[in-house]
């Protein structure tokens, strides 16, 4: 009786996070397209080159391979209004398989400079307040 009361509690419990889901973010843009390159050589600590040839990849847009160092960019304007509110990123670059190995790992750059780590059990970047505008 108490397993199925505990379960019982567990449902509820989970059907009222999907029911406030919908307002943890309560006002979004998203982004995109994005401008794609794979680095080939992955030199550690090196900028893609001038010259690379990038291609572009949307919402959705899939690419394959395993230990792959690719590279996003996109312009970004954060609305002028959202002055003054606690503003974040919210990224998600998908799943390579199964398991707590297979996910994502990037460095976000904020205007041009590394800002925060993002992966995909941290896919939440809070923003400075000078990004709005």
């Amino acid at each position: 009786m108490l397993h199925d009361n505990m379960l019982l509690t567990a449902r509820k419990l989970e059907a009222r996070i999907r029911e406030l889901e919908r307002y943890r973010y309560t006002d979004h843009r998203q982004t995109g397209p994005f401008r794609f390159w794979v680095d080939q050589e992955a030199v550690v600590g090196a900028m893609p080159p001038e010259d690379a040839q990038w291609t572009e990849i949307g919402l959705g847009g899939r690419w394959r391979g395993w230990d792959l160092t690719a590279w996003l960019k996109a312009e970004v304007t954060v609305p002028a209004e959202w002055a003054g509110r606690r503003m974040l990123g919210l990224f998600d670059f998908g799943r390579t398989g199964y398991g707590h190995t297979s996910g994502f790992e990037s460095l976000l750059f904020l205007n041009g400079k590394p800002y925060q780590g993002v992966g995909g059990n941290h896919n939440e970047v809070l923003l400075p307040p000078e990004t709005a505008g």
